[in-house]
């Protein structure tokens, strides 16, 4: 890969941030794929997540047509830094959220004793 850096110079950036892109994702997916498996029943589960595996499938062709749109609007590179922005701001809110998570769900169980 040392190769590529004289023709690409930013190619070491672009490592460091797939890097941390993947592991964004890696973490999204388990927080998601755990939401969905403790909050469906087992008897619905595979559907569940067949069906979540289908809206995966349909909106990721959306998705790559939606930035090849925004390819030809607005510098590449921009996108790229911000295509990595979002995932590691999306992860420093899942490593939030587990707190949010339990106060909705006290605050939920407070409403059903009250009704």
């Amino acid at each position: 890969m040392m190769f590529l850096i004289p023709i690409f110079p930013f190619m070491p950036y672009i490592f460091i941030f797939a890097f941390l892109a993947g592991l964004c994702e890696a973490s999204i997916s388990i927080v998601y794929q755990t939401f969905l498996q403790i909050n469906s029943s087992s008897i619905v589960r595979g559907k569940v997540f067949s069906l979540a595996g289908a809206m995966l499938r349909v909106i990721v062709p959306i998705a790559m047509s939606f930035a090849g749109i925004l390819g030809d609007i607005f510098p590449v590179k921009n996108l790229l830094i911000l295509s990595f922005l979002i995932p590691f701001v999306l992860i420093l809110s899942i490593l939030l959220l587990p707190r949010t998570l339990s106060n909705i769900k006290i605050v939920m169980m407070k409403a059903q004793e009250l009704s």
